[in-house]
């Protein structure tokens, strides 16, 4: 049965005035933690869930190649979708696919993009449903829609992940041809899974984020959705911890994906047997530490 993990990351930074110009802030060095804190920390990612009390009970992660695929303005027609959408889009999910597949030694690859059809054309035998994971990048009025195929079909699912609850009900109340005035500050991500096997991913991406808030969503959803998915308050330093500094992976951060992508960690893994694959893997990583 396939099961659905929605990851509403609220990513807030640099939305004041000014942001799309300003510079990627350095975060302050820190130490990264032992090995025993950072098995607690893969623990507390792999298997919390941000918006239930519960935890999983088993390791979910991709055991087919992620091929992912940028979807913009003319979906579903993928044929006709728009490239005019700024280039650092594409060369920011380039680099996290680069960086995600080197630390992990996952396939991970940018199989489609408006731009790259644009300007090699479409390969024969080209098939857009072979794609794993969809990044859409639309204005956020247009996301509902785009996206409702991965939320049951119900575009009001999609909503409440953008806008806040209030924001939603307001809208319920307009009259007919008034226009709501809704604005979007996060990205989000569902992940589709069969038993534990991550099988399908969708990633949305409001258009109207300034630059390094678009960088900051791909290296985050993009990480996530490779079976971390998970916040914490007390994960540091990390980017799975949305009052910390840090915009990009982290030496921690690193060593938790090669924990969950050691061939050890198998799909279903459970929880116990986890902790201690984690803990050899963290061993053989770093010795005596």
């Amino acid at each position: 049965m396939n099961r659905s993990y929605i990851l509403a990351l609220a990513i807030a930074l640099f939305l004041s005035t000014g942001a799309a110009n300003a510079q990627t802030p350095r975060a302050p060095a820190e130490a990264t933690p032992s090995n025993a804190q950072i098995v607690r920390n893969f623990d507390l990612i792999a298997f919390g869930n941000e918006y239930r009390e519960e935890k999983h009970t088993t390791v979910r992660k991709w055991a087919i190649p992620v091929r992912i695929a940028i979807m913009t303005e003319g979906y579903p027609n993928w044929s006709k979708m728009s490239a005019d959408y700024p280039d650092y889009l594409e060369e920011d999910v380039t680099r996290q696919i680069a960086d995600l597949a080197a630390i992990t030694g996952h396939p991970i690859e940018l199989y489609f993009s408006p731009k790259k059809a644009k300007k090699f054309g479409i390969a024969k035998g080209f098939d857009i449903n072979k794609a794993t994971l969809y990044l859409f990048y639309m204005p956020t009025a247009k996301l509902p829609e785009a996206m409702a195929p991965f939320f049951k079909n119900d575009p009001r699912e999609v909503e409440r992940l953008i806008f806040s609850v209030e924001a939603v009900e307001r809208k319920k109340k307009l009259k007919p041809g008034e226009k709501a005035d809704l604005k979007g500050s996060t990205c989000f991500a569902t992940i589709h899974t069969q038993g534990s096997e991550i099988r399908a991913v969708a990633v949305g991406v409001p258009a109207e984020h300034p630059r390094d808030v678009i960088r900051t969503c791909i290296i985050e959803e993009l990480t996530q959705v490779m079976g971390l998915p998970n916040d914490s308050e007390s994960v540091s330093p990390s980017i799975f911890n949305d009052r910390s500094p840090y915009v990009d992976l982290t030496e921690h951060d690193k060593f938790l994906l090669k924990i969950l992508y050691d061939p050890r960690m198998k799909v279903g893994t459970p929880r116990a047997e986890a902790a201690k694959i984690a803990a050899t893997v963290m061993q053989e990583l770093r010795p005596s530490r």
